[in-house]
């Protein structure tokens, strides 16, 4: 079973925005965090693509492939269109 989670975090919002100013990406990136056993967060890894966990994002409300392909045809992109909910998925995956 594993379990997906958005939520607002100022912390881990501004920390991205951090990495994102200094690598200056173009398109989807994947960037993972996870907090240590004192709630300090630690960067896990940068993926420049679209997550696997992309349904929980398009769940929360926000289309990351519809917004990438306004990226990419230089189409504008509204506020309310990242704009995304605190949501909970949970998955289980068994073999077949």
């Amino acid at each position: 079973c594993s379990i997906g989670r958005t939520e607002h975090n100022n912390v881990l919002i501004k920390s991205v925005q951090k990495i994102s100013d200094v690598l200056d990406f173009e398109g989807p990136v994947n960037i993972q965090f996870r907090s240590d056993p004192h709630g300090v967060l630690k960067l896990l890894e940068i993926n420049p693509r679209i997550a696997g966990a992309v349904p929980i994002t398009l769940c929360a409300g926000v289309n990351i492939p519809d917004l990438s392909i306004k990226m990419f045809f230089g189409d504008n992109i509204t506020e309310e269109e990242t704009l995304f909910k605190e949501k909970s998925v949970f998955r289980y995956l068994t073999e077949i």
